[in-house]
């Protein structure tokens, strides 16, 4: 076994790896992967890993690879996860058909206004938004940027800011009180609807049509399921 003596840090350790990391520029920096009381320790050698040798017995190394080996795939999974949840959190607030919204920057359309996400589309201003307000004909169209994402229940005019909220709008949508959808055309040539939560058989969704009109239906199947919505028989 070699005993590092050249380097006083590495005297009677086991050394199971030496490593470096780049630094950029052509440049590096080393240390050796030692066995510890605790668990693996590092110390660093500088620019130079001369002097520093792999002492370590065949299964002393390979345990450490195999500990090398899960923290990467710790790592990765927490990656992934983290990727996951960001995709969760943009999809829950991304401006779609069937999504409850309510209008909170902008000026033509009142702040506060509460509607149902109709068409979506592109114009010479950007993309724009058509809503289905219950009380009002047609579509009311504002950019999409205007817009966010009511997540859970319509919160009551007062609890709501600013104070020019649209009380009719909200009262009119608590009325309603099924789950935000939009009409979709099914594979078999029949009408359907496209639900932007999770749904089951039995719940009652209110349906809103592009030229604004609104029906409540319950769901009797589940067609097909896609990221971020879910095609449903009525």
């Amino acid at each position: 076994m070699t005993m590092n003596t050249a380097i006083p840090a590495l005297a009677g350790r086991t050394v199971v790896s030496i490593e470096s990391i780049y630094l950029g520029d052509g440049d590096s920096s080393y240390h050796a992967v030692v066995i510890g009381e605790a668990g693996y320790e590092r110390i660093g050698l500088g620019w130079d890993s001369r002097g520093a040798d792999v002492n370590a017995s065949a299964s002393e190394i390979a345990a450490y690879a195999a500990h090398k080996a899960a923290q990467h795939e710790a790592w990765h999974a927490a990656q992934l996860a983290q990727a996951a949840q960001t995709e969760a959190w943009q999809e829950s607030r991304a401006v779609k058909r069937g999504k409850l919204v309510i209008v909170a920057r902008g000026r033509k359309v009142a702040k506060g206004t509460v509607g149902v996400v109709a068409w979506v589309g592109d114009s010479d201003w950007g993309t724009r938004v058509g809503l289905a307000i219950p009380g009002v004909d047609g579509l009311t169209y504002t950019a999409i940027g205007n817009l966010d994402v009511i997540e859970g229940p319509v919160p009551a005019p007062e609890a709501r800011k600013p104070a020019t909220v649209a009380q009719a709008t909200v009262a009119a949508l608590a009325t309603l009180g099924g789950i935000p959808a939009t009409w979709a055309r099914m594979r078999d040539g029949s009408w359907g609807v496209r639900v932007t939560r999770e749904v089951k058989v039995g719940d009652v969704v209110t349906v809103t049509s592009q030229s604004g009109k609104v029906a409540d239906k319950a769901i009797t199947g589940i067609a097909f399921k896609g990221q971020g919505y879910t095609l449903c028989y009525v």
